[in-house]
């Protein structure tokens, strides 16, 4: 779909695609944009251990989405994540990125639930112009963490 440092559009806003991710087409009609980064980066294909990253634009206010987020990632008390959210700019645009770590309660809200331990959740809240846009990148912890400079890549981009 897309090609490391090409700039895509998800909804209102645009984000250049990390070096060894994969831009695909989303397998949902609520997203806007899906990517993939590869446990293997010798093996492209979708695989368990697979970090996920996807892009949505609905409604709510900032707090409520930040809040709801904490609720899918529990701590060792088996209790919402406590982690706090960092403010900063990109593109113009205020960004609310969040970071936590534990047993991720996979699945739609009111629905069935998968739990996944030891997995990480980064999500962005993007305040724009016509509604909030959010990523929320998903997978097994030390995934996550080998993907942390692509991350900064992908909220650091961030423009209208």
């Amino acid at each position: 779909m897309a090609s490391a440092g090409e700039l895509v559009a998800a909804g209102p806003i645009r984000v250049k695609v990390p070096s060894g991710w994969i831009a695909e087409k989303p397998s949902s009609a609520m997203r806007l944009l899906e990517m993939r980064v590869p446990a293997d980066a010798a093996r492209p294909e979708p695989a368990p251990g697979d970090c996920l990253v996807a892009f949505f634009s609905f409604g709510g206010d900032v707090a409520g989405n930040l809040e709801r987020w904490r609720g899918m990632v529990l701590d060792a008390e088996a209790k919402p994540s406590a982690a706090e959210a960092v403010v900063s700019e990109s593109g113009g645009l205020k960004v609310h990125t969040i970071e936590m770590v534990g047993t991720y309660m996979d699945g739609m809200p009111g629905g069935p639930r998968t739990p996944r331990e030891a997995w990480m959740f980064r999500g962005a809240v993007i305040e724009t112009p016509e509604r909030l846009t959010f990523i929320r990148m998903t997978g097994p912890e030390a995934a996550m963490k080998a993907a942390a400079e692509g991350w900064g890549t992908l909220v650091g981009s961030v423009e209208r």
